[in-house]
């Protein structure tokens, strides 16, 4: 739950309906911040990537950091399979 992080952290894979699977921040290197929470509403304003605002659930699923990865589209091999 979004509600158990502190403001100013950085979640990643971000859930909004329970089995759907992640529906924002998915690709390598990119995260979320939380901006501000609001306990009346049971909402939370997050900063995307993309500096857009976005407004959801103080109840939707994430995980905490940024997506692993960032430097793997700096890496290249000739090799089939990498």
């Amino acid at each position: 739950m979004i509600g158990q992080f502190k403001r100013l952290s950085y979640i990643s894979l971000i859930e909004f309906h329970p089995g759907r699977g992640a529906q924002y921040c998915r690709s390598a290197g990119t995260g979320s911040r939380i901006i501000k929470f609001d306990h009346k509403v049971h909402t939370v304003l997050l900063q995307l990537p993309s500096k857009v605002k976005k407004i959801i659930s103080y109840y939707s699923l994430a995980f905490l950091g940024k997506v692993a990865l960032k430097t793997s589209s700096k890496c290249t091999s000739n090799k089939a399979g990498y």
